[in-house]
């Protein structure tokens, strides 16, 4: 993200380790040891880079956990994953199926807020679609809605029929996903 540029950014880690370190782009930013009254936190003043920012935590001089963020590239396409391909034909039956925006690695990114609208055919029907923002007020019947935090979940719905469901999205400017759902006798 270059819009950043180079400009110092706080990062806040959160551990029950004794000590953390933060690596950017695999070098060591720096390393710090917590007392009880640093309240499980460390902060360190970083300057932004693209790349990877990973944090150790240690208790008694071992590794205790570790987590890595890396960079986004700019939004290239919508991916589908449905919790449940296999429906049973009755109404009481849902299928969620998350939408994520990634770039060409296949990263979420998490900053993406894009439209996407969606289309079904088939033997099942859109029975809502969100995004989980507190504020968002749009509709859950309408067959769209904006991403939140790059993702967004529509909730598919049989209509009591067996045979196959197909769940096209779309959004503009980013190559578009599909999801084949199958719904089984009861």
């Amino acid at each position: 993200m270059a819009r950043y540029g180079g400009a110092p950014l706080a990062v806040r880690l959160y551990t029950r380790g004794d000590q953390v370190a933060l690596f950017l782009n695999g070098k060591e930013i720096g390393s710090k040891a917590l007392t009880e009254k640093d309240a499980l936190r460390a902060e360190f003043t970083v300057p932004y880079s693209p790349g990877k920012l990973k944090a150790i935590a240690y208790r008694n001089g071992n590794e205790i956990g570790a987590i890595t963020f890396t960079t986004t590239r700019k939004p290239h396409k919508l991916v589908l994953q449905s919790d449940r391909p296999k429906l049973i034909a009755t109404r009481d039956d849902l299928s969620y199926v998350m939408v994520q925006v990634v770039d060409q690695s296949g990263q979420l990114v998490p900053d993406a807020v894009v439209p996407v609208g969606f289309t079904l055919t088939g033997v099942g029907e859109i029975a809502a679609v969100g995004n989980a923002n507190p504020k968002d007020v749009a509709s859950f019947g309408k067959p769209g809605h904006d991403t939140f935090h790059g993702e967004c979940v529509v909730v598919v719905r049989p209509i009591g029929k067996t045979g196959a469901i197909q769940l096209e999205a779309e959004a503009p400017g980013l190559e578009s996903a599909s999801a084949a759902l199958f719904v089984a006798a009861p």
